[in-house]
């Protein structure tokens, strides 16, 4: 690692953090890449923090929307046909999924009760939000991916992101 920096002028006294993926070659206690960092005198004390694009994948078990999305799922799924539809739909968006995760629980309800919800303003807004949040984390998860990346870009990628969830 310490011929890396050097080869491209990179100042080691300035490498405050790493991120990685949690695996087991970067997170060691002896041989790992942050223990052999920790280890080097070159090396100032460092901040590790495990994959931002990880953290996003956590995002939906902790904001707790069962609320909305139960009754969406259930709307899609009502018929074949919506159900085709939104699948086609995923297809030429080129999702990353092709198909609903589905759970028992949103055939269950009543279908009387998905047209209340249209009704319902907090319903709608929480719809809204979520809707938006989605968008939000799927193109910070974009930025945050791939070849070339440098940390500078993903950092003022998330100090974006955290720009526009403050306003």
């Amino acid at each position: 690692m310490k011929k890396y920096f050097v080869e491209n002028n990179v100042p080691i006294e300035k490498q405050g953090s790493i991120i990685t993926d949690g695996a087991p070659a970067m997170t060691g206690r002896h041989s790992g890449f942050i223990a052999l960092c920790k280890a080097d005198s070159d090396f100032p004390k460092i901040v590790k923090y495990h994959c931002i694009i990880h953290q996003l994948a956590i995002c939906p078990k902790v904001m707790r929307f069962d609320h909305v999305m139960t009754p969406v799922i259930k709307i899609i799924c009502a018929k074949v046909k919506q159900h085709r539809s939104f699948k086609i739909l995923l297809q030429d968006l080129s999702a990353e999924h092709s198909d609903l995760f589905l759970r028992t629980e949103a055939f269950m309800e009543s279908r009387e009760e998905d047209t209340k919800l249209l009704s319902d303003a907090e319903w709608l807004l929480d719809l809204a939000f979520r809707t938006d949040m989605t968008v939000k984390l799927n193109q910070i998860n974009i930025q945050l991916q791939g070849k070339d990346r440098t940390t500078s870009g993903m950092v003022s990628a998330v100090k974006a992101l955290k720009a526009i969830l403050s306003f």
